[in-house]
């Protein structure tokens, strides 16, 4: 069947019926024809506003489950704001070593002195066999040192650089521990920390 002279019709129709309303001054309402496109744009701003939110959100829940430093140095002022964690390799500590071990000594291999894990876990060792005649360890040095140490270098693939924690935010988090320090004549001078 081929459209004959109805299609025609129907098309004439319609041409009549829109000059018709155009000659009575009728346009349609552009509000109409516009508001499914505005609400699209409105919800693509919304969205945007609520991914920003929720990588806030997340980057606030990493902070809080992690709560060391998670900024990049000042490569100029390290060298001296570190010696105290020298100072601290040289002596034993009976407790508190979990913490040392974790939140100070492997962030500083590896981060700071850049040091190899092999070579980091040697020398983490080699101080937590000098601890072990104070008080015995109620841990596998080993396996706690290469477990933080593959914790560390996760975090350092998603683009963290942990820093070793300073007096300061040990004297805030573990007053024990600070003490501790100070008994054990090692100067933590706080002079000029970062925060």
């Amino acid at each position: 069947m081929t459209a004959g002279p109805l299609s025609k019709v129907t098309l004439t129709l319609q041409h009549v019926i829109e000059d018709g309303l155009q000659e009575m001054g009728y346009k349609p309402n552009i509000r109409y024809l516009l508001e499914g496109f505005w609400e699209h744009l409105i919800q693509i701003r919304n969205n945007e506003i609520y991914e920003k939110l929720r990588t806030e959100q997340r980057r606030i829940k990493f902070e809080i489950r992690h709560p060391y430093d998670v900024s990049p140095p000042k490569p100029q002022t390290w060298s001296n704001r570190m010696d105290w964690i020298e100072r601290l390799l040289s002596r034993p500590l009976g407790d508190f070593r979990k913490y040392c071990i974790t939140f100070i000594f492997v962030p500083y291999f590896i981060n700071i002195r850049s040091l190899s894990d092999s070579d980091a876990t040697d020398k983490i060792e080699v101080w937590t066999e000098k601890c072990r005649p104070i008080q015995r360890l109620d841990f596998r040095a080993s396996s706690k040192i290469r477990y933080d140490i593959k914790r560390l270098r996760v975090l350092q693939r998603r683009g963290r650089f942990i820093k070793p924690q300073t007096p300061l935010k040990i004297k805030a988090k573990i007053p024990d521990l600070y003490i501790l320090l100070q008994k054990e004549r090692i100067k933590t001078d706080m002079s000029g920390w970062y925060d």
